[in-house]
């Protein structure tokens, strides 16, 4: 990598930093979020919580911690499975969907 395009990735990462801040999520949250917006698009099945667990290498308890915040905020819910409702999915509602395009929308213009 060059030097320009390696200075260029920093400033994204380190813009990147303030918003997670300002926003008061970590690298989890955002996952967590931006994951359920591609599954939706590809047309694939929801996270659920042993995905997000595995995919971060996580404490169960960290990943509640993660769960609660952002259905706290109102950001996602947990669907039960059709075929066996002990199994619990992770959605965006109306209000998550706004608020994680919104934000991608922000990161793609702080990179211009």
């Amino acid at each position: 990598m060059d030097k320009k395009s390696f200075l260029k990735h920093a400033k994204s990462v380190s813009n990147l930093n303030a918003l997670s801040i300002k926003e008061k999520m970590g690298v989890g949250h955002f996952l967590l979020l931006t994951t359920i917006v591609a599954k939706r698009i590809k047309q694939e099945r929801l996270p659920n919580i042993k995905w997000l667990q595995v995919e971060l290498q996580i404490s169960f308890t960290k990943v509640k911690s993660i769960i609660n915040s952002l259905e706290s905020r109102g950001l996602i819910v947990k669907v039960s499975d059709s075929k066996d409702k002990r199994r619990k999915f992770l959605d965006l509602t109306v209000k998550g969907n706004k608020y994680i395009c919104g934000l991608m929308d922000s990161i793609d213009l702080i990179a211009k």
